[in-house]
């Protein structure tokens, strides 16, 4: 999905293409039969792009708590981490980053270190 197509699904009508693809609750195997379907109600761009985020957001229930509300494109998601280990990480990172800011401080503060 390019800018254009992501830009297209936001407005009213892609709202309402991207809520017809989801109530077909696709899959993969089904792409053909259902684009076909929703081809006939939607511009063939907007149905494609609506059909393959749904089908995507699909996908995405397993890595992300609020994937029906998510857009995505399948290399990104394919590679993303599941959202608990991402905010493990997360945590961790920001937790190091705290922890080396107090260190800092504590050295400027005490005279112990060359800042």
């Amino acid at each position: 999905m390019n800018e254009t197509e992501f830009l297209a699904l936001l407005s009213p009508a892609g709202q309402d293409a991207l809520y017809a693809a989801m109530g077909l609750q696709p899959r993969e195997k089904d792409f053909l039969r259902l684009y076909q379907t929703l081809a006939k109600r939607y511009p063939r761009k907007l149905a494609r792009a609506a059909l393959e985020t749904a089908i995507l957001r699909g996908q995405a229930q397993s890595k992300f708590p609020q994937a029906q509300k998510m857009y995505f494109t399948r290399e990104p998601l394919e590679q993303a981490s599941v959202y608990e280990v991402a905010a493990t990480k997360l945590n961790e990172q920001i937790c190091v980053t705290v922890n080396n800011l107090n260190v800092y401080n504590h050295l400027v503060m005490t005279g112990d270190g060359n800042v």
